[in-house]
């Protein structure tokens, strides 16, 4: 979640700073968010059609640290590229539903585990 908020901060003085619009940067801050509600509904639906995923909780937050990492390092090779803007929103949208989608899911199942 830091990463996120972190990222919103700088991003548009990152994108601007390659040649891309304020309008461009807060599109694509959007579309994080936007990628993580659609990923919070698709993991809801996924775990409570699985509860063994459910109980798995933890090594599903692990096992989608690696597709988060392989977006990370993508959009680190796109923001070198110029006139990107399609692909660069996507690595955003796709950054937000692994990393914010899943995080809704992961605290809900910790209160389970608690209470």
């Amino acid at each position: 979640m830091a990463y996120l908020s972190a990222q919103q901060v700088s991003n548009e003085p990152v994108l601007c700073s390659l040649g891309y619009s304020n309008s461009y940067s807060g599109l694509s801050a959007g579309l994080v968010f936007l990628g993580g509600i659609v990923g919070s509904i698709v993991c809801g639906l996924l775990f409570n059609a699985c509860p063994r995923l459910k109980a798995r909780a933890i090594l599903v937050s692990k096992a989608l640290m690696f597709p988060l990492a392989g977006v990370m390092v993508a959009l680190v090779f796109l923001l070198q590229m110029s006139s990107m803007e399609i692909p660069i929103a996507l690595a955003y949208a796709a950054a937000g539903f692994l990393a914010i989608g899943y995080l809704c899911m992961e605290w809900k199942s910790s209160v389970e585990m608690i209470a």
